[in-house]
């Protein structure tokens, strides 16, 4: 009779135990919840003001946003393209001189065809033609006359070349963020003081 004792008084230790398990686990998570509690009570909350107001004004953003995109797209389609085409140039002008002095190099004049003298001479032109290009090029760059527009217009940008570093577009269009969202009053057309 002993051992059933035992047994019966051991599964009510397991039983007691398994009690206290969820006792704790309970208590434990009640603990948790107290202190979420307590930090979110802590944390300020900032909240959009409630109405159709910040809905309507994401909207215009977002408008905005295409139609700089709109606008700006095509410009910097045309930039890109003329970046590229220049970079292009310098690449064929060194790939041509290169090819011409490794022809010069590889192969003397008497044991080459009419036909190979004839494109040798071809390259040799297009060379001298296109370094002769770039600069007339630089010339112009130097001494561009610009036409004087009417009395009360503004005159056009010169280019002015600085030494410092070109800005990045991220930083264009930061300063551009940045100089539109300044709050400026009074008169548009008043002198500067």
């Amino acid at each position: 009779m002993s051992k059933y004792r035992k047994k019966e008084s051991s599964s009510e230790d397991s039983d007691s135990e398994e009690e206290r398990r969820k006792k704790d686990i309970k208590e434990r998570d009640e603990f948790a919840n107290r202190l979420k509690a307590k930090d979110e009570s802590k944390i300020r909350k900032v909240a959009m003001p409630a109405g159709s107001g910040a809905a309507e004004a994401a909207k215009r953003l977002k408008i905005m946003e295409t139609d700089m995109r709109e606008k700006l797209v095509p410009k910097l389609r045309v930039e890109s393209r003329r970046k590229y085409l220049e970079k292009r140039k310098e690449d064929k002008v060194a790939e041509l001189e290169a090819d011409i002095i490794d022809d010069e190099y590889l192969f003397e004049e008497e044991i080459l065809t009419d036909r190979e003298r004839t494109e040798r001479a071809h390259k040799k032109q297009l060379l001298q033609l296109a370094k002769e290009h770039e600069k007339a090029r630089e010339l112009e760059r130097l001494q561009r006359y610009y036409m004087p527009l009417e009395k009360g217009k503004l005159a056009p940008e010169l280019e002015v070349h600085d030494n410092e570093p070109p800005q990045s577009e991220q930083s264009k269009w930061e300063s551009d963020q940045m100089s539109s969202a300044v709050f400026r009053f009074g008169a548009k057309d008043r002198k500067g003081t």
